[in-house]
């Protein structure tokens, strides 16, 4: 099969036209006429991915954070970024992205949590247009649960080990508002819904201090709040090219997952 194949799978589930306007979704890297002889899933394009790809003649690599993001003049070894395309380039390695689109898209990474975690009812939290298409989602617990019994339920769905959270003065938790990634521009969409909690990453000191007292914040780490998309990759994959069903999955000390 051909490049082109798969990232037409993936767009066909989250068009490119749904990314944020500052994102760059998308091919970064190599022809989509080329062949796949292998695929690596990553949530980041590192030096280490592509030595993996490399000594397994994996041929293209899917990641979720675009490896191109912001102003590119140059492609030497002088930089990280400049090393990775250049051995691509070398080793014939393609490097797809996808990044909001498929945290916009509405069965996407938002609504991979809010399953994972029980909620029902769920919508987009901020929608584009009326449409399911947007930013986070909202959905109500099968029933009510303090703070305790909240974070309790994240762990042990998403195997989380540290959740930071505010100290606010919420007893009891029924609506939750959630967005993968740095969700702090979703705070005040998740107030003016009615959440009682909102779950996001990369909080900062100040969204901690100034959020109201009566919404229960919970900061589950960026790549904790993420990690569901290569689930989504994989299945999409396998779903309909069942050849690669049966291959390994394993992690690396950066906990990054790869489906080989």
């Amino acid at each position: 099969m051909k490049v082109k194949e798969i990232t037409a799978l993936i767009e066909n589930f989250a068009p490119l036209t749904w990314q944020e306007e500052w994102d760059n979704s998308g091919l970064q890297v190599g022809d989509p006429e080329a062949q796949v002889n292998g695929i690596l899933l990553t949530l980041d394009v590192t030096p280490e991915s592509i030595e993996i790809a490399i000594e397994q003649g994996i041929t293209l690599i899917i990641s979720h954070h675009p490896l191109i993001f912001g102003s590119l003049k140059s492609v030497t070894p002088a930089t990280p970024e400049g090393r990775i395309i250049t051995k691509a380039i070398i080793a014939g390695i393609s490097i797809y992205s996808c990044h909001t689109n498929i945290d916009n898209a509405p069965a996407g990474v938002n609504h991979r949590l809010a399953r994972m975690i029980g909620l029902a009812d769920v919508k987009t939290l901020i929608p584009v247009a009326e449409t399911e298409v947007g930013s986070g989602c909202i959905g109500n617990l099968p029933k009510t649960l303090t703070p305790d019994q909240l974070t309790g339920l994240l762990k042990e769905r998403l195997g989380l080990k540290i959740i930071r959270t505010n100290k606010s003065s919420v007893k009891s938790i029924r609506t939750v508002a959630l967005c993968g990634g740095s969700g702090s521009a979703m705070l005040a969409g998740a107030i003016s819904r009615g959440a009682d909690a909102f779950i996001t990453a990369d909080l900062k000191y100040h969204n901690f201090g100034d959020a109201p007292d009566d919404i229960l914040l919970a900061d589950i780490g960026h790549f904790e709040s993420e990690v569901q998309v290569l689930k989504i990759f994989y299945e999409l994959i396998t779903e309909k090219f069942p050849k690669f069903a049966g291959l390994t999955e394993f992690a690396d000390s950066n906990h990054v997952i790869y489906y080989l």
